[in-house]
């Protein structure tokens, strides 16, 4: 027997768990509808689009972020598959802002 997989949910099961701040209702959410920008902090990017973010129009090196993770703290990708290495968005644009932030402390 198959089961149905619903394509909408109730604003509770999206806020209680998570605890977002948002209000509890019985509103349901169709999540085919949903603005793109609400879930954005929890963007998984590939290699090359960490890669990308930090090096613009020259991306740097893959092998720099696995250095990173090893020597200054970057955070580690969660792995969705065998061979398949992710990051959250969110994680790696707090990075970036913390080594702005040091680097702006150090020069004051």
């Amino acid at each position: 027997m198959k089961k149905e997989v619903s394509s909408s949910i109730r604003s509770k099961e999206l806020a209680s768990p998570l605890n977002w701040g948002g209000e509890l209702t019985d509103e349901v959410i169709d999540l085919h509808s949903t603005p793109m920008g609400v879930f954005d902090d929890d963007v998984a990017w590939t290699i090359d689009d960490v890669c990308n973010y930090f090096g613009g129009s020259k991306p740097i090196n893959p092998a720099t972020i696995y250095t990173w993770i090893k020597k200054k703290g970057f955070p580690d990708p969660y792995k969705p598959g065998p061979q398949t290495s992710r990051w959250l968005k969110s994680e790696v644009v707090a990075y970036r802002r913390n080594i702005i932030h040091e680097r702006k402390n150090r020069r004051t």
